[in-house]
């Protein structure tokens, strides 16, 4: 309770030390973080190692944060905040968003034009009408595509597939 993250980042980070330590075929700067939700905050935390907006702060914050808000434990808000320290992003990020229940689309929007202000490499798949999951097949199968598609452009310097997907207009 009230830790958002910081415990299972540290237990993320200590197990692929550990992980790359015992394969050393696998290669360090090639390595992946994904995650939709939830997920997809702790691979932001994963990236920053501190988050913006989400509605789970005060809707959820009985349960989830002990009754802890911005305006009493700015620790856990702004300190944990990857938009606050923005500029300590090195990792190409893809981010989402619409009306995911748990990260909303703010919290994506902001980092998206924290990071763009910054030069940071990045791009942002908006898939609106859809919660952190897609219910109907095209969009999903999109979705899955995009994430394999980015994949190749970054692990094999190959952006064929995802310039397929997203043309430059879109």
């Amino acid at each position: 309770m009230n830790d958002w993250g910081i415990t299972v980042a540290a237990e993320i980070v200590v197990s692929t030390e550990a992980y790359l330590e015992a394969h050393p075929y696998a290669e360090p700067e090639r390595l992946v973080c994904i995650g939709a939700s939830y997920r997809g905050f702790m691979t932001m935390l994963l990236t920053t190692r501190t988050w913006g907006e989400g509605d789970w702060g005060f809707a959820s914050s009985a349960a989830a944060t002990a009754k802890s808000y911005l305006w009493n434990r700015p620790d856990i808000y702004i300190d944990q905040s990857p938009l606050v320290v923005a500029g300590k992003v090195v990792t190409p990020l893809l981010l989402h968003g619409a009306i995911d229940n748990n990260v909303p689309p703010g919290a994506s929007e902001q980092m998206y034009t924290a990071l763009r202000v910054l030069g940071k490499e990045l791009e942002y798949i908006r898939i609106d009408d859809e919660l952190n999951w897609s219910l109907q097949y095209d969009r999903r199968q999109r979705w899955s595509e995009s994430i394999v598609a980015r994949f190749e452009k970054h692990l094999k310097d190959d952006a064929a597939w995802w310039r397929h997907l997203w043309p430059e207009d879109e």
